[in-house]
């Protein structure tokens, strides 16, 4: 597809979610550009490379002034996507099915500065990297995503300042920002986020929390407290039930009741059938929604997964990490721009998405 036609496409795209009432038309046109240069095959993440590929025939500073100085409203900009998210997530599914909220966290490694560096990368500190085992220089992003029927879109991305909030904090402001609707909602996280105050945010708004809970966790049972994985080893030797989801069967124990700090729900100690009993080999989940079966719960919890999808093709083939900005306001922005291509490309028809990338 050439380059005017690839500009109508996305100049459709952000008419319908009305984007030109918070970008003047000079950043309007901007914007159009780098979507364009966003969603082509490059070769790194570069501002050059950027304005390269988006057939943009403008200086290079250009680029970097528009995400650091460009006189457009980008709180505006992200409530608008926000809202056309959540419509597009109603549309694409039936009222039947339910909300789906994944929050989760990744980290973008930049380079470490000399000491001899004038400007340092704003925002950046050292998160432990579970990849190599140790904490590195680099951003951690906080992302909510929303969906139904596995299609899920990115609702919000905040990067992790410690000084400022905590990520618990940070996933409380995402869901804050969800609105109220007449769908069932089930909140999808790993067990960093299983907190008490958290799961019973969840619950005052209405909704069903499910998640990972570290093997730690105290169970109230018949008023004795005991960790979930002590539960699970005088469990290992009593009839388990086994469930299957997807390729993989589980041998799954479930415990109905109380954890310490007053949350009620339903507790599943789940060990895949091909391995040997260990404490390494178990996972522990947690659901306040204890009128679903075991199986129910892991289907759920399985759509997890499109987060760690979603980091993976934003740092492949959009380049959520390589960045080359200093700026955390620039930076921010980037991020939004990388949160409108990829629902451009997902909410785009695969015939016209094709063309475009086709040339």
């Amino acid at each position: 597809m050439c380059p005017v036609a690839q500009s109508s496409s996305i100049d459709h795209f952000l008419n319908r979610i009305n984007m030109s009432l918070h970008v003047l038309k000079p950043a309007y046109r901007h914007l159009s550009h780098l979507l364009q240069g966003m969603i082509q095959e490059r070769r790194n993440g570069s501002m050059t490379v950027l304005r390269n590929s988006s057939f943009w025939h403008r200086h290079l500073p250009s680029v970097t002034r528009f995400f650091q100085y460009g006189q457009w409203n980008e709180q505006g900009v992200q409530r608008k996507l926000q809202r056309s998210i959540y419509q597009q997530v109603q549309q694409m599914s039936s009222s039947e099915d339910p909300l789906m909220v994944i929050i989760d966290d990744s980290i973008c490694p930049k380079t470490k500065p000399s000491s001899q560096a004038l400007e340092l990368t704003e925002g950046a500190s050292y998160p432990f990297d579970h990849k190599q085992g140790k904490p590195i220089y680099a951003h951690q992003w906080v992302t909510t995503m929303i969906g139904a029927r596995g299609s899920f879109l990115p609702f919000a991305m905040t990067p992790y300042i410690k000084e400022e909030y905590s990520k618990l904090d940070m996933a409380w402001d995402h869901m804050d920002q969800i609105p109220d609707g007449t769908r069932d909602v089930y909140v999808l996280t790993d067990s960093w986020y299983a907190a008490t105050f958290l799961v019973a945010y969840i619950q005052e708004r209405g909704w069903h929390f499910i998640g990972g809970l570290k093997s730690n966790r105290v169970l109230l049972n018949d008023r004795v407290s005991q960790p979930v994985r002590e539960w699970a080893q005088q469990k290992e030797d009593q009839p388990s039930c086994i469930v299957t989801v997807g390729d993989a069967s589980y041998y799954v124990h479930r415990y109905d009741g109380a954890l310490k700090g007053g949350l009620q729900g339903t507790v599943l100690a789940c060990r895949r059938t091909n391995t040997a009993p260990s404490e390494s080999s178990v996972r522990y989940f947690f659901s306040t929604d204890s009128s679903l079966t075991a199986q129910k719960i892991l289907l759920f919890y399985a759509e997890r997964w499109n987060i760690e999808t979603f980091f993976q093709e934003t740092k492949d083939k959009l380049y959520m990490g390589d960045y080359r900005l200093r700026s955390l306001f620039a930076i921010k922005r980037y991020m939004l721009v990388l949160q409108l291509a990829y629902t451009f490309i997902v909410l785009l028809p695969a015939e016209i998405l094709y063309r475009i990338l086709a040339g």
